[in-house]
């Protein structure tokens, strides 16, 4: 089977941007503030985190296939990176490396 091209995928974008960014070939590297996060417990919503992103309008046959390569300078607990596929302010998930009590855990 042929790639198909999308639909749509513009320019990539900051929500919530951190400070200090870095691009250089082909690779998106930045710092994160201190207690960001997108963490959605029963008592409240924290969605302060930096997320990069772009939008992709895909037709409901493509399906989704998400690949990234995370690497992190992981030394305080709850230090993370990962994934996110975002609907809007309340409807998100997202999947990465969370680190722990001195280990990474794939969440």
């Amino acid at each position: 089977m042929s790639a198909r091209p999308l639909r749509s995928m513009p320019s990539w974008s900051f929500l919530n941007p951190p400070s200090e960014i870095n691009v250089s070939e082909g690779r998106v590297s930045f710092t994160t503030h201190p207690q960001t996060d997108y963490w959605h417990p029963p008592d409240r919503t924290a969605a302060n985190g930096h997320f990069y992103y772009t939008t992709a309008l895909l037709p409901y046959s493509y399906g989704l296939h998400l690949q990234s390569t995370l690497r992190g300078n992981y030394k305080v607990t709850y230090d993370q990176a990962g994934i996110m596929i975002r609907a809007s302010e309340e409807r998100w998930i997202k999947a990465g490396v969370e680190y722990v009590d001195g280990t990474a855990y794939l969440r």
